[in-house]
C-alpha cells in the first residue's frame, strides 16, 4: 500500500507508526484510517518486530481528531466507511501480539483519545494537552472512549472529561493513570527506547498472552462498540450534527439551545 498520511517503517524489531498531517494537526480522515490499518496489520504480522511505536508528526499534535473538513463534504456512505474501517483499525490495535506504545507529542483531541486508549502503554511531552470536544459537535465518543476511559479514571472523572470537554494537561493525564509516564521532550526519546528494549528482551509468547488476558476484561464491551459504530453513522445525518458543521464553518458556537432533550 502507498502511504501518503501516515509514516511507516520498521528497524531493528520496532514498527514507528506516525500520522504525518502535521498542517491539518495530525487530523484523521477516511484515507488515514486505511492506512493505520495497513500498518498495524503489516505490523502485527511481521515476525521480525516485537514493538510498535506511534506518534503525530511535527510538535503540536499527536492526534487532533477527525477531520471535520473531509466529513462537511462527504454524505452519509464516508460516515459509515470511517466506522467500518476504525472498527478494524481498533480491532487489529488490540489483537496485535506487539505492545503498542504511544508517544503523545502535543495535541490529543476528539478521535486521537480513542486511538490513544487502544495504545498499550503512553508517554507524553509536558506541552500534551487532552479533550474531548464531541458535545458541542453533535457527536459522542463511541470507538472507545465512552466504554472504555471509566475503568481506566473512574466513572466520575470520566463522564467530566467527555461531557464537559475538560481540558487536561499531561501532569494531571498521568496522576489520574491516563497515561504512564509525562517525560521532557529532551529525555523522551530515550525513555521509549528503554521501554522497547525491555520488550525486545522479553519472550514474544509471554508478552503476546499477557497482553491477551489483560485486554480480555475490555474486549467484553466489544459489542457495546460495535452498537455505538452503528448508531455513530445515523447521528451523523442529524440535524444537531449539521447545526455543528455549519458553526464550525462560520468560526461560531453552534446553537444547540433551539433542539428539544427528550
Amino acid at each position: 500500500m502507498k502511504f501518503e498520511d501516515v509514516l511507516f517503517e520498521k528497524s531493528d524489531g520496532v514498527a514507528h507508526i506516525t500520522i504525518n498531517r502535521p498542517t491539518r494537526s495530525n487530523a484523521v480522515r477516511l484515507d488515514t484510517l486505511k492506512e493505520l490499518l495497513a500498518a498495524y496489520e503489516d505490523a502485527a504480522f511481521d515476525g521480525e518486530v516485537k514493538v510498535i511505536v506511534s506518534t503525530g508528526a511535527g510538535n503540536k499534535a499527536f492526534c487532533a481528531g477527525g477531520d471535520l473538513a473531509e466529513f462537511a463534504d462527504s454524505d452519509g456512505c464516508y460516515e459509515t466507511a470511517f466506522c467500518e474501517v476504525g472498527l478494524r483499525l481498533s480491532n487489529a490495535m488490540r489483537l496485535s501480539a506487539k505492545p503498542i506504545i504511544a508517544v503523545v507529542n502535543g495535541a490529543c483531541y476528539g478521535w486521537g483519545n480513542e486511538y490513544l486508549i487502544f495504545h498499550d502503554i503512553a508517554l507524553a511531552s509536558p506541552r500534551a494537552t487532552f479533550m474531548q470536544p464531541e458535545m458541542r459537535l453533535g457527536s459522542s465518543p463511541i470507538h472507545g472512549l465512552n466504554h472504555m476511559l471509566p475503568g481506566l479514571i473512574g466513572d466520575k472523572r470520566a463522564r467530566e472529561f467527555i461531557m464537559f470537554r475538560k481540558l487536561m494537561t499531561a501532569e494531571e493525564a498521568e496522576r489520574v493513570g491516563y497515561i504512564n509516564k509525562v517525560v521532557s521532550d529532551e529525555d523522551i526519546d530515550a525513555a521509549v527506547a528503554e521501554y522497547c528494549d525491555l520488550i525486545l528482551e522479553s519472550s514474544p509468547q509471554s508478552i503476546k498472552l499477557t497482553k491477551t488476558m489483560m485486554n480480555a476484561p475490555s474486549d467484553m464491551l466489544y459489542p457495546i462498540q460495535t452498537l455505538g459504530f452503528r448508531a455513530w453513522s445515523l447521528l451523523h445525518d442529524s440535524e444537531q450534527w449539521q447545526e455543528a458543521l455549519k458553526a464550525s464553518r462560520r468560526k461560531t458556537p453552534p446553537d444547540f439551545t433551539k433542539f428539544k432533550s427528550c
